[in-house]
């Protein structure tokens, strides 16, 4: 959307640079003195005021005041990107869909809870054998085109594993992911090289994925922030998971590893509410993903407000992911759970 900010005018997308009457355009992207006419001096510090723009009501009639009494004829700006969250109301649940996969998975645990033969630990160890699969977790990282070489593959396999071993010590300690500063956890973790260059901070540069351009960085805090509030009125964990890895891969708040936090950070609400983490683990599901977040980024930039058949679809193709793996973790232990059976190993 593109717009621009005026006395009584408000724009979306314009952000950047003042219109004084008599006085051509002037960057002010940093702190600057103007004077209008009557010698009055202005103070803007622009920074401040794109930040808060949009969050709070009060702030845009006190700049249309100020404008009107300092003679300022308009806002024009210049280009960055806003962006909207996805209304959580809008969200249209596959209830069927969801249903199926807590069946699957309260079959699993009534295995774990009722049979002698199938055991607790079968759980967690099928969790980090697929940790441990090179193919598989070398699936994930093609699935955001971060894979260059065997080397790096081989490290990320090894920060994947330390960042599942760190989840689920936080998940024994009943730590859901709830708080911004978890994914500068995750972030150490999985991209240690970025959190190095980049300590505890979001990026402070303009991203671009595919065709979709990430909303500026002065906008990147208060969506994160904005989005853990948002979860919080999201009833079922699923959705909640996956409407969260939706939004922050749109928001891209990191300089790099964003997908790699993303992925575990849904994966650890996941298994915080006893579901098995969702893995991308062939072609087709990678080409899947990757076209379908690009339709629906592309969606939402025309159209924030309003519920999309490929937002819809990225969702159905995480749930069927969820589905699949919760068949596969099923079979699994139960084949564990037989095979003891049939040797007379309890």
């Amino acid at each position: 959307m593109t717009g621009f900010i005026g006395a009584g005018l408000v724009g979306r997308d314009l952000l950047g640079e003042i219109y004084l009457r008599r006085i051509v355009w002037r960057d002010l992207s940093n702190l600057q003195d103007l004077t209008n006419l009557s010698g009055t001096q202005i103070i803007f510090n622009l920074e401040n005021l794109i930040r808060n723009f949009y969050q709070v009501p009060y702030l845009r009639l006190n700049i249309y005041l100020f404008c009107w009494l300092h003679g300022i004829d308009c806002f024009v700006l210049k280009y960055y990107t806003l962006m909207e969250l996805l209304p959580v109301e809008k969200i249209q649940i596959n209830a069927r869909k969801i249903a199926e996969i807590d069946s699957v998975v309260k079959s699993i645990y009534r295995l774990i809870i009722y049979s002698r033969y199938h055991l607790d630990d079968d759980l967690l160890d099928i969790y980090v054998t697929g940790v441990n699969d090179l193919k598989e977790q070398l699936s994930i990282k093609n699935a955001q085109m971060e894979a260059q070489n065997e080397e790096e593959a081989i490290e990320y396999v090894k920060n994947l594993k330390v960042s599942l071993d760190f989840v689920i010590s936080e998940i024994v300690f009943h730590q859901n992911l709830s708080k911004e500063i978890q994914l500068f956890q995750l972030l150490r973790l999985v991209s240690p090289e970025t959190n190095a260059l980049h300590p505890n901070r979001y990026r402070h540069t303009m991203v671009q994925i595919g065709a979709h351009i990430c909303p500026d960085p002065m906008m990147v805090p208060s969506l994160v922030a904005e989005l853990f509030y948002r979860i919080q009125h999201i009833s079922n964990p699923i959705i909640r998971a996956i409407y969260f890895h939706h939004e922050l891969i749109r928001i891209h708040p990191f300089a790099d590893g964003n997908g790699r936090v993303t992925r575990i950070a849904k994966n650890w609400m996941l298994m915080y509410e006893l579901y098995p983490p969702i893995f991308i683990n062939d072609a087709p599901q990678k080409k899947d993903y990757i076209s379908t977040l690009a339709n629906s980024f592309r969606e939402l930039e025309k159209s924030p407000n309003q519920w999309n058949r490929y937002t819809e679809l990225f969702f159905e193709q995480e749930l069927d992911r969820l589905l699949i793996n919760s068949n596969l973790l099923y079979e699994s232990i139960n084949l564990k759970g037989l095979s003891r059976e049939c040797q007379g190993v309890i």
